[in-house]
């Protein structure tokens, strides 16, 4: 594993207390219903507390998945490798739609780009290997990644992220970068020298 022990063990101690304060949460919740059931009825409802342990469940589940599919990606780094930034992606023919979009993970190392959906890596590549075209459409920023001899896939950003965040790194990791200019297109190597 590439994490010195002292992240790992921040980095577990933060998955711990997020779970911790979701219980925290529930229980509190939770308390509060079962109070004001017994204030108005004598007694908490058994529907309440059936109710309450069904979504404690699922929260426990959750929380499970998340951890799981953490402790896998900080595995999967090799050994000096370390991690850089994640955004949040989908595929930008999914549209804006919330309801009927798949999460992915697009991770950026200090060697790679990874392409994650739940805890199974769909691809690796290199830096060097990819080729990254920022764009636009009618509802905003796409980023275009393509590998050496593959087709592009193109990404809409989730929340807070930008495409020039992840075309700076690109550049500075050694990877081709080409940025829309109007109606054409301006391709500028990793060290920032024009395509031939």
């Amino acid at each position: 594993m590439s994490m010195s022990p002292r992240t790992e063990r921040r980095t577990g101690r933060r998955s711990a207390r997020g779970i911790a304060v979701k219980v925290l949460v529930f229980l509190l919740v939770w308390a509060f219903l079962c109070a004001l059931m017994w204030l108005r009825t004598g007694g908490p409802s058994p529907g309440i507390v059936l109710l309450s342990f069904v979504l404690a469940l699922l929260v426990f589940t959750s929380n499970l998945r998340e951890l799981r599919q953490e402790r896998t990606r900080r595995t999967s780094l090799e050994a000096g490798e370390h991690e850089l930034s994640r955004y949040a992606v989908h595929g930008a023919a999914e549209g804006r739609s919330r309801l009927f979009r798949t999460a992915r993970l697009l991770r950026t190392t200090d060697r790679a780009v990874e392409m994650w959906r739940g805890p199974d890596r769909q691809w690796r590549h290199p830096w060097r290997d990819l080729t990254f075209t920022d764009g636009r459409d009618g509802h905003g920023e796409i980023l275009s990644v393509e590998a050496a001899g593959g087709s592009p896939e193109s990404l809409r950003l989730g929340p807070g992220a930008t495409v020039y965040e992840i075309l700076a790194a690109a550049r500075h990791q050694g990877a081709r970068v080409r940025e829309r200019a109007g109606d054409g297109t301006r391709g500028l190597r990793g060290d920032g020298r024009p395509e031939s």
